[in-house]
């Protein structure tokens, strides 16, 4: 099962970033649990290495992410 990491990438943007392993995998989010309606996250994955890294900016103060197989 992948693993998502979240760091900081730069003031106001965060990274998420998964394994190279997991190629074929879409990065999706919710904006809270009951019921998460997610929806994929429009950002193209780059490659960095041995990863896959995503940058966002914080819209709301509380979010959720996954992985799905495509």
């Amino acid at each position: 099962m992948p693993e998502l990491q979240i760091s900081f990438s730069s003031p106001g943007q965060f990274l998420i970033s998964w394994s190279t392993n997991y190629d074929g995998y879409t990065l999706e989010s919710a904006l809270n649990s009951t019921p998460a309606i997610w929806d994929a996250v429009t950002n193209d994955p780059v490659r960095m290495g041995t990863e896959f890294g995503v940058t966002l900016n914080p819209s709301e103060a509380q979010r959720m992410f996954r992985l799905k197989m495509q």
